[in-house]
């Protein structure tokens, strides 16, 4: 069952005493509004300063991110498979940072998204060219860059209604990411090319079937319009 969550923001609650049911519904509310304060809340980034970027557009240099966003991002990512009940321990690889960053540059200096760039764009390069392929893509404005990551699982939109993005965020097999950004740009890079020589995998229990949201309670500001419930 799914419980969207409506009223944990509430700064002080009446003291009650739960037996049973009520008791464990009690605990499972705190542990899932603690889980979004901690992991979506306090991951935001506020500004294209936050993200602690070192490449240069005019130069055409990807540069990276800091290590905060990093782990920011990260958690963000396994805060959503961990509400769809895959594996929640997924990490970021450098190399596949590396890709994702020269991705996420091309789109920036280009202003509009091309999973298949060529030299004739800015800023291309053959990293930017394999990240590009194989990542998750979205430009944004303003505070729009607040909502990094959670866009993807949004995933809104006519063009996205077969919430594509969502599925490779929540893959249940993935054992990895890459991720990138610039001030108006991110990537996330979700899987590797076939010419790659990538010996990683996840050994863990892939379910017979998820959802998003999968079970329990969840906070209403993460159930979205493209998702199961309306």
């Amino acid at each position: 069952m799914i419980r969207i969550c409506k009223s944990f923001f509430l700064l002080a609650f009446p003291v009650l005493f739960f037996t049973g049911a009520a008791d464990e519904d009690a605990i499972a509310k705190k542990k899932a509004a603690d889980d979004y304060r901690t992991n979506i809340v306090a991951t935001e980034i506020s500004s294209p300063d936050q993200l602690g970027w070192t490449g240069k557009e005019k130069l055409c240099k990807p540069g990276k991110v800091s290590h905060e966003t990093y782990v920011k991002m990260l958690a963000r990512i396994n805060y959503f498979r961990r509400l769809a009940g895959v594996n929640d321990q997924v990490v970021l690889d450098s190399a596949w940072n590396k890709y994702a960053q020269a991705a996420a540059l091309i789109m920036f200096a280009n202003q509009r998204l091309n999973h298949n760039p060529d030299a004739s764009m800015k800023c291309f390069s053959s990293d930017g060219k394999i990240g590009a392929s194989t990542s998750n893509l979205s430009l944004f404005q303003g505070k729009a860059i607040q909502a990094m990551i959670c866009d993807e699982v949004e995933d809104g939109g006519q063009s996205n209604k077969d919430c594509g993005h969502r599925r490779w965020i929540l893959n249940s097999k993935a054992c990895k990411f890459g991720f990138g950004a610039t001030p108006e740009s991110y990537a996330v890079r979700d899987f590797a090319t076939n010419e790659e020589k990538d010996t990683s995998s996840f050994h863990g229990k892939v379910p017979e079937y998820f959802g998003y949201p999968f079970k329990g309670f969840v906070p209403f500001q993460v159930v979205y319009r493209n998702g199961v419930l309306q």
